[in-house]
């Protein structure tokens, strides 16, 4: 399961908000950290879909407790989950959710894809996102701009707007 969260503080260097929740994944045995300028994605496994949900739900006050001991919040509304199965299994819901600050319980949104990778661990959705960057946004440019400029000159935009999409 990956869970996706933006993080809100008053830091406003994303290499200061990194070293400042560096330490988020200590306490938390349970689920892989992947941690992001501003967000952060959380990763869980269990035998059977009962057993995340309560796993993850036991977790996530976990990580509510620290966002606020260390004055950090959960931005809600951006915060949504993904199952990742095989094709062979068939699909089940699960409720993720947490209690915001004002006592309410905020069920997260389920997800059957992200920007790189779906449900089913294909990579079509990620093809397609990069190929829509790429295409749309900046072979255009590279082509208008081919009869005006140096090879050289080509190749310095092509590794400023398009190789950071394909790498």
């Amino acid at each position: 399961t990956r869970l996706q969260g933006d993080w809100s503080s008053d830091v406003c260097s994303s290499d200061l908000l990194l070293l400042y929740i560096n330490d988020l994944p200590n306490g938390l045995k349970n689920l892989l950290f992947r941690v992001f300028a501003d967000a952060t994605n959380l990763f869980a496994s269990a035998c059977d879909l009962k057993s995340l949900e309560t796993l993850i739900n036991s977790e996530l006050e976990k990580v509510k407790e620290w966002c606020h001991v260390n004055k950090l919040s959960i931005n809600l509304s951006k915060t949504n989950y993904m199952i990742i199965k095989s094709s062979r299994k068939t699909s089940g819901n699960i409720e993720i959710q947490l209690q915001s600050m004002d006592g309410s319980f905020h069920l997260f949104t389920k997800k059957d894809h992200i920007k790189y990778l779906d449900e089913s661990l294909t990579w079509k959705y990620h093809i397609s996102y990069i190929c829509s960057r790429v295409y749309i946004s900046n072979i255009g440019i590279v082509s208008k701009l081919r009869h005006y400029l140096s090879i050289h000159q080509l190749k310095q935009i092509y590794y400023n707007l398009i190789y950071p999409y394909v790498s």
